[in-house]
């Protein structure tokens, strides 16, 4: 018969989790598209429950799944404005072509969190 010290298992399960959750998110970190900065500087996690919640900008899914064609207006000024080489362009609205689909977060999932499981088990379970 096997005994299993049910606070060392926890204790090593808890630290597998917080591992997993680490290496996660710097994997997510590395995977992501780069413009500002922002999105990739925006990945963190939280643990509840056990259960691993990652969190990143609001804007993550557009880069994710892709925009369809739409339309910008400008909101807060009269108009839209940007440097097209050295030249000011301004006007009220713009016809955006959309964006393709970069998906960071799924090809992560699929591609390298099984691996990341690995690790993390065999560093506090071997």
């Amino acid at each position: 018969m096997i005994e299993i010290d049910k606070t060392d298992l926890d204790r090593r399960m808890n630290l597998a989790i917080n591992e997993i959750a680490i290496l996660l998110t710097q994997e997510l970190a590395t995977s992501c598209p780069v413009d500002t900065g922002y999105l990739k500087n925006s990945i963190s996690y939280k643990i509840e429950n056990d259960q691993i919640i990652i969190y990143m900008a609001d804007y993550a899914d557009y880069v994710e799944f892709g925009t369809p064609p739409h339309i910008i207006k400008a909101k807060n000024k009269k108009a839209l404005h940007w440097k097209d080489g050295n030249k000011d362009v301004f006007a009220k609205q713009v016809n955006h072509p959309g964006t393709a689909p970069n998906p960071f977060i799924r090809n992560t999932m699929m591609n390298k969190f099984p691996q990341i499981v690995e690790i993390a088990l065999n560093k506090h379970f071997s």
